[in-house]
């Protein structure tokens, strides 16, 4: 079982050849909050550095989400803690700001003053996608298709912009009001490749058990890796979650029972013996096997995955997707 800037004028992808241009964290500048242009409507949940809030942006009419954060937890990093929130504010930052990126969410305003750091960003009303796959037990093959190819295009994006993510999960993905999905919560994310120097192909190593337990690469456990194979591997754990109703394994190391199985036999002899497999197309089978290979060089790449026969088979008649609204 499941437990559990103003963005307006043009933007432009700066050239991919120089790597990210700097640190990420560097692009959060702030602004003194004009608290009289806000009004708070309800707490909706708590977050490692703060408390999420929905507010209503006074001069729009429109709603938005307001992470509300102390301003000595924001400036004041702790060495050795995995998220950090001005990483998550540079990140959103730069891709609402300087560049185009699909399926993630965008940036409002940031505004400090010297107790609270709030970070607003665009109001997404049908939660989280995880919520959503508890409450169905399982997405039908079309529907997953729908999601899975949006986060797939988010994390594209990312990696074209010199991001890697390291925490891509159901829990991290909210459905927007259009049925739609935004990818969220940048805490963890990484330089895909160096952001000084001169030109670079080879993608930074990097270390430390990212993201959450059920969608973590096994090779965070052992040692240092590449960044964009970790994100593509959280991606095929999700669209198992999706479609199977339950996660693979507690987590992908070789004490863990189901993981030890999957490893020696594959996804789908373990979806075999659970009596799954029958239900389930053979495209999306290879592509779940594919994407959650334990060795990161052999395993798909996102940009494999979306040339997959089974995420180009799109039914003629896509997927109506009614999203719920969160309670209020």
């Amino acid at each position: 079982m499941l437990e559990k800037d103003d963005t307006s004028g043009s933007k432009s992808s700066l050239p991919q050849w120089i790597g990210h241009p700097r640190p990420l964290k560097s692009y959060a500048e702030f602004q003194p909050f004009p608290s009289h242009e806000f009004r708070k409507i309800q707490k909706l949940a708590n977050a490692i550095h703060g408390k999420i809030y929905l507010y209503e942006h006074l001069p729009t009419g429109k709603r938005v989400v307001v992470k509300k954060m102390s301003t000595c937890n924001v400036i004041s990093f702790t060495p050795g803690l995995l998220e950090d929130a001005l990483t998550e504010i540079g990140v959103t930052k730069y891709i609402s700001s300087f560049t185009q990126a699909d399926y993630v969410i965008q940036m409002v305003g940031l505004y400090q003053d010297e107790e609270f750091t709030y970070f607003v960003t665009e109001y997404s009303s049908g939660g989280e996608l995880f919520e959503h796959v508890v409450q169905a037990k399982s997405l039908s093959e079309p529907v997953a298709r729908k999601y899975i190819t949006e986060v797939l295009l988010a994390v594209k994006s990312l990696h074209h912009n010199g991001i890697v993510h390291r925490d891509v999960s159901l829990e991290n993905t909210l459905l927007h009001e259009d049925g739609s999905i935004r990818v969220i919560d940048f805490g963890q994310s990484v330089h895909l490749y160096s952001p000084r120097g001169p030109r670079c192909d080879t993608p930074l190593r990097h270390s430390g058990k990212a993201g959450k337990a059920y969608y973590r690469a096994p090779e965070m456990y052992n040692g240092d890796y590449e960044g964009a194979p970790v994100d593509a591997f959280a991606v095929g754990v999700m669209l198992f979650i999706m479609t199977v109703g339950t996660p693979p394994w507690n987590s992908a190391v070789a004490s863990d029972a189901r993981y030890k199985y999957i490893e020696k036999h594959g996804v789908t002899k373990l979806l075999m013996s659970w009596g799954k497999a029958q239900a389930m197309s053979p495209g999306l089978l290879d592509i779940i096997e594919r994407l959650m290979c334990p060795d990161p060089k052999l395993r798909m790449t996102i940009h494999e995955a979306l040339s997959h026969p089974w995420i180009k088979a799109q039914d003629q008649n896509a997927p109506t997707v009614v999203v719920p609204q969160m309670r209020e």
